[in-house]
């Protein structure tokens, strides 16, 4: 099961959002740590304008290939 928690705030006209989700993956007898949520940027020129997050649970390389996608 994985556990993911969102904050969104408006603070003086700008919008934040906070995203924090559990990272440990079980296979049996066997954990470790795994990045589940990643930020979907958009690169203009120099700046970089944040524009989602993605998460995702299943096969490992598919959800790796929608997150390139993305």
């Amino acid at each position: 099961m994985t556990l993911l928690i969102a904050l969104k705030w408006i603070l003086e006209g700008r919008e934040g959002v906070v995203v924090s989700s559990d990272s440990k993956v079980t296979v049996g007898p066997i954990s470790y740590e795994t990045k589940k949520v990643y930020p979907i940027l958009l690169r203009v020129d120099e700046e970089t304008i944040p524009l989602a997050i993605a998460g995702g649970a299943g096969g490992a390389s598919l959800i790796k290939q929608g997150y390139r996608l993305c």
